[in-house]
């Protein structure tokens, strides 16, 4: 059996947060909440990416930091099947014809509850009923339809229909962590030649090809 010493070592490794630095009271000073608009809150939704549970954990990270940093309310996407969770090849416990219908959500891998101190979230069920009318939501998209299906369908037939509301949607594609550096507040003041300067080789193993991008507005 592992000592209490070997535990932590292990922890540690695996481990690669770090407890706030902030309370939840501080962020909101550094970080305050969007007003919406006239017609209600603005939002910040998601899709679960395609891949297996490092790439959904790692798009998650970037959207969370969209929602703190733009202030708006997080949307957490509906139940689906994860790629090597729920569906996909196994090495160990194959499928049987109930875990091929399984589905997840982020608060099955996260503490959500502990979220919620820092940043407004809410569930796409909740989201499905406050703002139905708002967004002319077609009936048929009930939150027991939404969530359903898995992550092997190229797109399922909600997140098409959300993608096509040019009117309320705009996809944050400056906040892709492959083409772009978040520069936040500015790139004047986050991402200047004398900031990148304090990183290894002034910053430009981090830059790589990207491109830097304010990000906000979008």
């Amino acid at each position: 059996m592992a000592s209490a010493t070997q535990l932590d070592r292990v922890r540690a490794r695996l481990e690669y947060w770090r407890p706030p630095r902030l309370s939840p009271e501080q962020l909101k000073k550094v970080f305050p909440r969007d007003s919406g608009t006239e017609e209600g809150p603005r939002y910040v939704t998601m899709e679960v990416d395609f891949g297996g549970f490092n790439n959904i954990r790692q798009g998650f990270e970037v959207v969370l930091a969209a929602a703190l940093l733009t202030g708006r309310t997080l949307v957490l996407p509906p139940s689906r099947g994860w790629y090597l969770i729920n569906w996909g090849p196994q090495t160990r416990n194959k499928h049987t014809e109930d875990t091929k219908k399984s589905t997840s959500l982020m608060s099955h891998f996260f503490d959500i509850a502990q979220l919620r101190k820092f940043i407004p979230v809410i569930t796409t069920d909740e989201f499905l009923e406050r703002e139905r009318v708002r967004f002319s939501i077609p009936a048929k998209f009930t939150a027991a339809a939404v969530g359903t299906g898995s992550t092997a369908q190229k797109w399922h037939p909600f997140d098409m229909w959300w993608r096509e509301q040019s009117k309320h949607v705009k996809i944050m594609d400056r906040w892709n962590p492959l083409r772009y550096v978040v520069c936040w507040p500015s790139i004047a003041e986050a991402c200047s030649k004398e900031k990148l300067s304090r990183l290894p080789e002034g910053g430009k193993a981090f830059i790589d090809r990207r491109q830097m991008s304010e990000g906000m507005g979008t």
